[in-house]
């Protein structure tokens, strides 16, 4: 009886498996419900100083926050903290942002970087249009800005069994795994014929198909609800504003060696933001963050400290002023930003006051079309009220005039009358005498 030879796990997925076990002792997984609907749970791993602005990871369509598990294993170390989450299933782009804002108000993030892979970016520029203020910086990692190539009626896979839904999450994940098998095989054929075939750069590397296997034994732990709910995320389209995000705070991460296919949807994303930092590896695959994760955790370094000098080594004095005039100007282009958004609401806010103000002028000239005639018939009339009042000053005069003349009659004809009388008796008097 022959027994068929075992095939060796290759020393790359020890590796990873290796890692994993060393980061599942190390941080913990942690659970928060959040919202009306309890059953809602959001699942994260958090880890590094609490003090300092986190760095939210978000996974591509149809991984965990286990994918990130290399970067928790160097980046807190060196003063950054990470918190990479794994969404309840949400069909709906609109669901998922409110939550995820729900989300960062329970675990008390009030500012955060984000880095997105896939997906995980696409949700993420999708959040910062939304809630701009919130996102300090951005880092895509083989992410897209448009998913019109992925449109289509997920509605048809509501009720498609989990196998199914992985293999159509698992487009890219299989051809970087079948490339890798079918340049082995040429390799060892060109081997037994003694040729030596030289490695391009677009030869598939076993690090990546590594990568591939263990991302599709995490979705494994997936339920059919939350595999369908990404496929939604997915194939829905959505629409992606570039004046809210910050491009001298964005960093697109690229790979070479992946997929034609997939090259030309991440193309998107350089195609919007080209003012943005963009690095470009060799290699690295689909999942580069597992991969070649010292190489994401260096670019992660340099944008981190391009933003918080606190980052930074120790350095000599010359360095030293360095660094503190650039924490001063970015202090200062903070307080600007500030500023200016502050300066933005409150002329939202004046603009809001002014409508009602307007509304009742548009009010009173509707009723009272010709504002300078009722200005005139006024004035008129004040002026008939004021000659009016002068001419009954001038008969009040006119009549206390009279009253005195007639007085004044009375007088002398009285005085006459006194004069007569005394003249009559003192010739009555004289007669007698």
């Amino acid at each position: 009886m022959f027994w068929k030879k075992r095939k060796e796990t290759p020393p790359e997925t020890l590796q990873i498996q290796k890692d994993f076990t060393k980061f599942r002792s190390v941080v913990p997984l942690q659970r928060a419900s959040v919202g009306l609907e309890r059953r809602k749970v959001w699942k994260f791993y958090d880890c590094g100083d609490e003090q300092k602005m986190p760095v939210v990871l978000i996974p591509p369509a149809g991984g965990t926050a286990e994918l990130f598990f290399r970067l928790f294993l160097d980046l807190p170390s060196k003063g950054i903290r990470l918190i990479a989450v794994q969404a309840p299933p949400f069909t709906d782009h609109d669901d998922w942002i409110a939550a995820f804002h729900n989300f960062l108000d329970h675990i008390n993030l009030k500012r955060i970087h984000l880095i997105g892979a896939g997906l995980g970016g696409f949700l993420a520029l999708l959040y910062a249009r939304m809630h701009h203020k919130r996102v300090y910086s951005m880092i895509l990692i083989n992410s897209f800005s448009s998913n019109v190539e992925f449109a289509a009626s997920p509605e048809k896979y509501e009720f498609t069994p989990s196998f199914a839904l992985r293999k159509l999450l698992c487009n890219g994940v299989d051809d970087e795994e079948d490339a890798c098998t079918a340049s082995e095989k040429e390799a060892q054929a060109a081997q037994k014929k003694g040729i030596t075939i030289k490695q391009s750069k677009h030869t598939p590397n076993t690090m990546n198909a590594a990568a591939s296997s263990f991302v599709k034994e995490q979705m494994e732990s997936m339920t059919q609800e939350e595999l369908y709910a990404s496929l939604c995320l997915q194939c829905r389209e959505a629409y992606v504003d570039k004046n809210r995000v910050n491009t001298q705070r964005l960093t697109i991460i690229e790979t070479d060696d992946i997929t034609q296919k997939m090259a030309d949807t991440i193309e998107s994303c350089r195609s919007l933001f080209r003012t943005a930092r963009l690095v470009t590896l060799k290699s690295g695959g689909v999942f580069p963050y597992i991969s070649v994760s010292d190489e994401i955790c260096l670019h992660i370094m340099v944008h981190m400290r391009r933003l918080d000098a606190s980052l930074l080594p120790e350095l000599t004095a010359e360095e030293g002023n360095v660094g503190s005039v650039r924490s001063k100007n970015i202090e200062k282009d903070t307080e600007r930003e500030d500023k200016q958004e502050k300066k933005e609401e409150q002329k939202i806010i004046n603009e809001d006051r002014k409508q009602p103000i307007e509304e009742k002028k548009q009010l009173i000239e509707q009723t009272i079309p010709d504002k300078n005639i009722q200005e005139s018939g006024d004035q008129r009339v004040q002026k008939e009220e004021n000659k009016s009042d002068e001419a009954n000053k001038e008969e009040d005069e006119e009549e206390e005039e009279e009253e005195d003349i007639n007085h004044g009659a009375q007088d002398e004809q009285q005085h006459s009358n006194n004069t007569s009388g005394q003249v009559n008796v003192q010739n009555y008097l004289h007669n007698e005498i």
